[in-house]
């Protein structure tokens, strides 16, 4: 059987296709395509009409498979009215428009509830900014749909809500699974609005006629696990205790766990839970990563590749010291090199002599803190962290990999790239029975090149 795996993100998407050959996971990208935002009623807004276009182009591309599975980010939605039809723009998490909301509930209260921090761009949010600047919409809405749910409405017709994402609402009982009614009431949310949730992997339907006259084929569609690792976990190829560290512009360290963790020190670590496929639990936590070398990599002359920064970052073992990535001023306008400069004088340390140095800099607190939140993820769960299984575009930056085999003194394994999308795929063999999910380690291992970094190598 052949299998697509389209994985939405913020800027881009992808269509990859794999299948089963010889006992390997074969896949590829057949098309890729930008995901362009637009202004609509004064809100950054998502382009749905060309997002779903280019879906079916990519699908047509593909040729002919059996299923097809959606991933995409969380907490975003629209509102159906009673015909089906959109009566809201598809507001990105990237708006302000959570920023203006007064929040009435205790942050707290909210994460032992639902095993979520709150975040301002969290559904709850989103809706309660509604509620205060435009009740009226929620007086004809009949149903919420989030993004990746609409999009499989729009291949099959058929709708539902998929858990992992429904948890990005902050508004699921994580001890029930269900949505907290009770809760949604209290806040003037009507709770018309939500539907059963599904479990992921579930087959949703075949697609449309009209999409299957489009594309050329009908295949039937998977829900995917969509949100924050919860299929990537599945597409790491490590055994033995691992923790995943996607490296993006943004990372997220994840540990596969049986049950969602809410205590006191995870609150205060600020690390959430997320449900994933076969009923486990994706325990994780957000960090600035790439997104550092990107904002400085601009300051480079023109032209300077990340490779030529790695390199001469690397040449720069004698640097003033390490800063906390986790302060926002580094991801705030102005120079990053200026912002790096100004957390080195407070702790009473000297500013950068070159922008070589500021990368280094860079460099080793990302791999402190990775070593020191891996420690924190230790204590939280009581769990010995013995692999670190790094993923993402960061998976290729040998530097920052043997660093941070240097800091935790843990082995590292670095790869695949194509983490999500491939976790999706390899959900879709196990739901569909072409994969035996206990196998899918030795699957990863015999199909794909990994790079290992021991922690007695140092950099």
């Amino acid at each position: 059987m052949r299998y697509l795996s389209v994985d939405l993100g913020a800027s881009n998407g992808k269509v990859l296709a794999g299948e089963l050959r010889n006992g390997k996971l074969c896949y590829e990208t057949v098309y890729r395509f930008k995901n362009n935002m637009v202004r609509q009623d004064g809100c950054l807004c998502w382009n749905l009409p060309e997002l779903f276009s280019n879906i079916l182009e990519g699908l047509k591309r593909a040729g002919k498979a059996d299923y097809v599975s959606l991933e995409c980010w969380g907490a975003d939605f629209v509102l159906l009215d009673d015909g089906d039809q959109i009566i809201t723009p598809a507001v990105s998490y990237l708006d302000a428009r959570s920023d203006r909301v007064g929040i009435p509930y205790d942050k707290k209260d909210l994460y032992f509830k639902t095993g979520c921090h709150d975040q301002k761009w969290n559904t709850v949010n989103q809706l309660l900014s509604i509620v205060e600047e435009s009740p009226e919409v929620l007086d004809r809405a009949a149903r919420l749909m989030f993004i990746p749910d609409y999009l499989n409405y729009l291949l099959t017709g058929v709708k539902a809500t998929e858990k992992s994402i429904a948890y990005t609402s902050a508004l699921i009982d994580y001890k029930t699974g269900e949505w907290d009614f009770r809760f949604i009431d209290s806040l003037g949310i009507p709770v018309r609005l939500f539907s059963e949730i599904s479990e992921p992997g579930r087959v949703l339907g075949i697609v449309t006629d009209a999409v299957a006259r489009e594309i050329g084929y009908t295949p039937a569609v998977l829900m995917a696990s969509s949100y924050e690792g919860s299929a990537s976990i599945y597409a790491s190829p490590c055994q033995d205790g691992p923790v995943m560290l996607s490296l993006g512009g943004f990372s997220r360290l994840a540990m596969l766990t049986d049950d969602a963790i809410v205590s006191g020190m995870g609150y205060e670590e600020n690390i959430s839970n997320c449900p994933t496929y076969a009923g486990c639990n994706v325990f994780f936590k957000r960090i600035p990563a790439l997104i550092l070398l990107q904002r400085l990599k601009d300051e480079f002359k023109e032209g300077t590749s990340y490779d030529e920064i790695e390199n001469l970052a690397k040449k720069e073992t004698a640097f003033s010291g390490l800063i906390d990535i986790f302060d926002l001023r580094l991801i705030q306008g102005g120079k990053i090199s200026a912002a790096v400069d100004t957390l080195l004088s407070e702790a009473g340390l000297e500013a950068c002599k070159s922008l070589e140095e500021t990368a280094a800099v860079i460099y080793y607190s990302l791999a402190s803190a990775y070593a020191s939140q891996i420690a924190k993820m230790e204590a939280v769960t009581g769990a010995e962290v013995k692999e670190i299984n790094i993923t993402g575009g960061g998976s290729k930056d040998m530097f920052l990999c043997s660093l941070i085999a240097m800091y935790t003194k843990k082995k590292v394994v670095a790869g695949p790239v194509d983490a999500v999308a491939l976790g999706n795929l390899i959900i879709s063999m196990a739901a569909t029975g072409s994969l035996n999910l206990s196998e899918r380690h030795e699957l990863l291992l015999s199909s794909f090149c990994y790079t290992t970094y021991r922690r007695s190598e140092g950099v």
